[in-house]
């Protein structure tokens, strides 16, 4: 890949059908090249939609109507890319089975499929596999049927296989629904390890990921900006968030 990108969105706005409210709306905002932004809002605000836009999918599968654009390092595109960037850019889907090829029988080869998809050298694929299986937390799956995992082993597994391809952006969608808090802990470290390497963007439903890993908040409201600023200023006016995000639930385990 050719390194961390800078992120640059300006008066983006979206529609899936010309008689529907905008899923996005007016949205303007710049991440910094090799950090972390957090996408929080209530079910509905448009933080999967700005992913999708974000990654081409939405370009590439959507018929719907937008305006405005975005600029992914020195690419403009008005006002979303039209396909799928990977591996530039990395999408990771909030159900992991959608991810999970299905062409291959064990954990280790579905790793080994992503890299070799990547033109990776031959000799470098078992190990550069096996290196990722370590620092997710999962060489004990690396013999295991990709259909035999559970839930969270799952998406343990479709992380993975997202990050070994190293991509220049990363984007999760809600990452840590399916995992338990060893898996949340060990998501946290994986982020802040990318960071300086990909600029990361993922959205929550909560906020114990985000005050961990997160270097910038977005907060979407009915496909708006509500707030877009840094963690500590965010932090400092967390009380104007409470009827739309769980302020009062905060986990202390991460």
């Amino acid at each position: 890949m050719e390194g961390f990108m800078e992120i640059a969105v300006k008066d983006l706005s979206f529609h899936y059908t010309e008689s529907s409210d905008a899923a996005l709306s007016s949205l303007t905002f710049t991440i910094p090249s090799g950090s972390c932004c957090a996408i929080l809002g209530p079910t509905g605000a448009g933080k999967t939609t700005l992913l999708y836009a974000l990654s081409g999918a939405l370009g590439a599968y959507s018929s719907g109507l937008g305006t405005g654009s975005v600029r992914i390092g020195g690419e403009e595109f008005n006002p979303f890319p039209k396909n799928v960037l990977f591996p530039r850019v990395g999408l990771a889907l909030q159900e992991p089975h959608v991810q999970i090829s299905g062409l291959r029988e064990t954990v280790l080869e579905e790793i080994q499929f992503t890299l070799e998809n990547i033109g990776l050298d031959e000799d470098l694929v078992e190990s550069g596999a096996i290196d990722i299986l370590k620092q997710m937390g999962i060489l004990h799956l690396a013999e295991r049927k990709p259909g035999s995992l559970s839930g969270g082993e799952m998406q343990r597994v479709a992380l993975a296989s997202l990050v070994v391809a190293r991509p220049s952006v990363v984007l999760f969608d809600e990452p840590a629904t399916s995992l338990d808090s060893h898996g949340c802990l060990t998501l946290a470290r994986t982020i802040l390890s990318m960071k300086n390497k990909s600029t990361v963007l993922f959205t929550d439903v909560g906020l114990d990921l985000s005050l961990v890993a997160a270097d910038w908040i977005l907060v979407l409201q009915k496909g708006r900006v509500s707030y877009f600023g840094s963690k500590r200023e965010f932090l400092r006016g967390l009380g104007r968030f409470r009827e739309i995000l769980p302020t009062d639930a905060l986990d202390p385990v991460l």
